[in-house]
């Protein structure tokens, strides 16, 4: 009965492990830029012509909820929010979404770059942002789904689901539009980034994941066996 109570107190263990390892990644910037930074693009569809990059400024007051980043348009080219890179595994977030608040200080008048970037496996995915922020701030939910998402810009072709469990599996970095008015003047900020998991969808671990449950169930099995023996 002892060997059958651990058996099952570890099958536990792996759940939880399990659950924890799903958990959405955010960033609330609550006392940093947390490594992001501020691209400038050739825009107009150009995504691949990096004009240039600077730190992202970190704001401890008036973001959605407490700090937030901001960044000051450099040039004529698109203003983007960049992800720090090497991001992982997020295949567990597909049929989920990725959550966002953006403001800006100008009267949007310019729509042509208003798109989201995912990157990774040698693949850039574009979705449309959909309607432009204002000086408050704006709550975006972007569908984290192939159909949503066309390749390399939003004239390209839809996204296989094949490539885009591929760029999920080994997400490089992920880019979000802050240029929304023509000329060198603006201001966007962007607050409270979190990726969610679907809650229609059965978790899919992460395989170091599989590593943890498969040597926490070794080690009860010969707990088990040892304490049978003796008896």
């Amino acid at each position: 009965m002892k060997g059958t109570a651990t058996l099952k107190l570890l099958a536990l263990a792996g759940a939880l492990t399990l659950t924890s390892a799903l958990h959405a990644q955010s960033w609330d910037f609550t006392s940093n830029a947390q490594g992001w930074t501020i691209h400038d693009y050739a825009g107009g569809g150009d995504y691949a012509t990096l004009l240039g990059s600077t730190a992202a400024t970190f704001n401890a007051a008036g973001g959605n909820t407490g700090g937030f980043i901001s960044g000051t348009d450099p040039s004529g080219g698109s203003l983007f929010f960049a992800s720090p890179t090497g991001l992982g595994n997020y295949s567990a977030f597909a049929g989920g979404t990725l959550n966002f608040s953006l403001t800006t200080n100008l009267l949007p008048d310019y729509a042509d770059d208003s798109v989201v970037i995912l990157r990774g496996s040698s693949l850039s995915l574009v979705a449309p942002l959909g309607s432009q922020p204002a000086s408050t701030w704006t709550d975006y939910s972007l569908l984290l789904s192939a159909g949503n998402f066309r390749y390399g810009n939003l004239g390209g072709a839809v996204v296989s689901g094949s490539d885009f469990s591929l760029v999920l599996s080994s997400l490089d970095q992920f880019l979000i539009n802050g240029e929304f008015h023509n000329g060198v003047e603006e201001v966007s900020g962007l607050d409270t980034v979190a990726f969610q998991r679907s809650t229609n969808l059965t978790p899919v671990p992460e395989p170091s994941t599989y590593g943890v449950m498969g040597a926490g169930l070794l080690a009860g099995l010969a707990f088990w066996r040892r304490r049978r023996a003796r008896n």
